[in-house]
């Protein structure tokens, strides 16, 4: 089980969700190409935007956005030079609030 899991909430998930798995008819190969049609590999987390607009107001470095953009064109996608960018932000990062109209 991947460590993502092991809070006491996302363990419970997990474990009813394997059971459930094993209720339905459908096979474990067809439940994951539901699952990886449905549900995007890269979304844009807000440090992933920061950090494109960091590199684009600052240095004038546009490849950071391209980047994301790229990946966030294709979100079901999980190509390996994707990898990183499905996660949240490191926990040494500040705590960010969006609001309305940003």
């Amino acid at each position: 089980m991947s460590s993502l899991f092991q809070a006491p909430d996302c363990k419970q998930w997990f474990e009813r969700w394997q059971a459930r798995l094993k209720r339905q008819p459908d096979s474990r190969e067809a439940s994951h190409r539901l699952m990886t049609t449905s549900n995007p590999a890269v979304i844009a987390r807000n440090h992933r935007v920061e950090e494109a607009l960091e590199a684009a107001v600052e240095r004038a470095d546009f490849t950071v956005m391209e980047k994301l953009l790229g990946f966030l064109s294709q979100p079901y996608q999980d190509p390996p030079e994707q990898a990183g960018y499905h996660l949240p932000a490191p926990p040494s990062s500040r705590a960010y609030r969006t609001f309305c109209g940003t």
